[in-house]
């Protein structure tokens, strides 16, 4: 769903929604160790807001949930600085992605982000 999300969101963002994910980019970029695990998920937020489809937002609203009780522990225990750093580059990429209004692009990166995700949780 965030990689059909994120194509959609290249089609559709406007500057509200450029806005919201520079705001969730900075969010991450300035969090503590501590609100990391939080802060991790608002670009995925951001980037279903910016999508335009109040339905689609609510259900990756509660995926977006969903992953925070899965990851919440791992984000703040165990992921070294580095797994930190290669998330935000690939948030900032999304973002780019979205906001140039590359659809092919922002589902790339979206895809390569959660399959990496996805190998570090095995």
């Amino acid at each position: 769903m965030s990689i059909a999300l994120a194509g959609l969101a290249a089609d559709r963002a406007d500057s509200a929604g450029a806005d919201r994910l520079h705001d969730a980019l900075e969010t991450e970029k300035t969090s503590s160790e501590a609100e990391q695990a939080d802060a991790v998920h608002d670009l995925h937020a951001a980037v279903a807001g910016a999508a335009s489809s109040r339905v689609l937002e609510l259900v990756a609203l509660v995926l977006i949930r969903l992953s925070k009780l899965h990851l919440a522990e791992y984000f703040a225990s165990t992921a070294p600085r580095q797994v930190r750093a290669e998330v935000l580059r690939a948030h900032e990429g999304i973002a780019a992605a979205v906001e140039s209004g590359d659809r092919e692009l922002a589902r790339h990166r979206m895809r390569r982000h959660l399959d990496a995700l996805g190998a570090l949780m095995h």
